[in-house]
């Protein structure tokens, strides 16, 4: 920490770090590991965005209709249904898993690109204070005085 410097948001157990001088990302995973820190100051623009594999639903439902349409020509209708229920419980999960919510801090030289598994909500109320807290930042270091 630098001298004088507190924090005032840890987001994802410690992993996105707001303090009164900079936002700082950590993150590890599967061999991989990233750290970046842009000084508040340096802050020109926020974005938060979702991003997702919608192909994954209309995968699920073409499952679920193949199976409906497999259970009829076989005149065994549970088969056919079982084994579209199971690619589309499949397909739904991997959707489930693939969505993330991605925070971007823009500066002169970087931008610190976050991927969490957050709400838009959460991510929207980091970003306020991100804002809020670079304001203060800007005011405090006599800024545009």
């Amino acid at each position: 920490m630098l001298a004088g410097e507190q924090v005032l948001v840890e987001a994802e157990n410690g992993a996105l770090t707001l303090t009164t001088q900079r936002i700082r990302v950590r993150s590890q995973h599967f061999g991989t590991a990233y750290f970046g820190s842009v000084m508040l100051d340096q802050v020109a623009s926020c974005e938060v965005a979702r991003r997702s594999y919608p192909v994954f639903l209309v995968i699920a439902a073409c499952a679920v209709l193949f199976g409906i349409l497999v259970g009829f020509w076989t005149r065994e209708p549970g088969t056919g249904i079982s084994i579209g229920v199971l690619v589309a419980v499949g397909c739904l999960l991997a959707y489930l898993l693939t969505r993330r919510m991605t925070l971007a801090f823009a500066s002169a030289g970087a931008t610190l690109h976050i991927d969490f598994r957050m709400s838009l909500a959460s991510a929207i109320e980091f970003i306020d204070a991100v804002e809020a807290a670079r304001a203060d930042y800007v005011k405090g270091a006599g800024y545009g005085t």
